[in-house]
């Protein structure tokens, strides 16, 4: 889904390892994915080089539509986690306007759907698991500003499911009380 603007400044996130400054194009320098999560620039071409430079890329220029289109042609499970946080993040940001709430749903949708296999290809790879994936709590608020409770108490069980924390004393365990006690009261 292409965003309602076509560049906004993505906000600097140390847990992505990605390198602001873009290097020079060269047909013989490459940046790889390596098991530390850090770019690394290799001098032997491949495909699985040529993704993670374009999503690189794609990251350090705060184009989120740069960002969507790199996303489309992105195979490798961390690295769309990577784009997708990025890309979640700006709409979530910006989710006062209809368009922008729109394509927050849809790309964080997306990133809670990949999120087993994400944590999979990190768990193979050797890297950290993450405590947390933003998007489920985005989610969350997010449905619960719109009044759609009963979805945002599944999206907490997902997390939860996944052992994922929301970065709160109470956890997705307490987001998911208040927000019940929230649907009983619409319910009386």
């Amino acid at each position: 889904m292409p965003s309602p603007a076509k560049t906004v400044q993505a906000a600097s996130d140390p847990s992505t390892d990605v390198a602001r400054e873009v290097l020079p194009d060269t047909d013989d320098v490459d940046t790889a994915h390596t098991p530390s999560g850090r770019a690394t620039r290799t001098t032997a071409g491949n495909s699985q080089t040529d993704e993670a430079e374009r999503v690189r890329v794609a990251l350090s220029s705060g184009d989120t539509g740069m960002m969507e289109r790199v996303l489309a042609e992105t195979k490798d499970a961390i690295l769309r986690h990577r784009l997708l946080t990025h890309i979640v993040a700006i709409h979530y940001r910006l989710r006062e306007t209809s368009a922008y709430r729109s394509a927050f749903y849809a790309f964080a949708q997306q990133h809670m759907k990949e999120a087993s296999s994400i944590l999979d290809a990190l768990r193979s790879t050797g890297q950290p698991r993450p405590e947390r994936i933003d998007a489920f709590k985005m989610t969350a608020i997010a449905m619960d500003e719109d009044s759609r409770y009963e979805e945002a108490i599944a999206v907490c069980r997902a997390a939860s499911a996944l052992d994922l924390q929301d970065g709160t004393k109470t956890g997705f365990a307490g987001r998911i009380s208040r927000l019940e006690k929230k649907l009983s009261a619409r319910r009386r």
